[in-house]
């Protein structure tokens, strides 16, 4: 199963998971779609992009989720601050092995693709 698969399983489960708060299939399949590269410390692209959903629905419409849609065309938002749930634990380790890389997003930030 390539990793396709799995991305295209993830935009088109539509099964209630019990959140109060739940993102649209279409809203999901634009997290998903706009995602850039997991930072390192995430431990596989998979678990970014249930994190990034997870984040869309706490953002509850405000701008500091993953995405953007103050614009015409939405935008993946590099300033989202995916370190705020990491536990110091967790931050540690991944210091000691070279994988806690707070600036990823905005070090993938275009020109043009600023969050103002």
């Amino acid at each position: 199963m390539g990793l396709a698969h799995v991305t295209e399983a993830l935009a088109a489960d539509t099964r209630p998971t019990g959140r109060t708060s739940e993102l649209t299939p279409a809203r999901r399949e634009l997290v998903i779609r706009l995602a850039p590269v997991a930072p390192p410390c995430f431990a596989d692209r998979l678990s970014w992009l249930e994190y990034l959903c997870d984040a869309q629905i706490a953002a509850n419409g405000h701008t500091r989720g993953p995405l953007d849609l103050r614009q015409a065309e939405p935008r993946f938002n590099h300033r989202l601050d995916f370190c705020d749930d990491c536990t110091a634990r967790f931050s540690q380790q991944m210091q000691r092995v070279g994988r806690c890389k707070p600036d990823h997003l905005l070090s993938l930030n275009k020109p043009g693709d600023s969050h103002d």
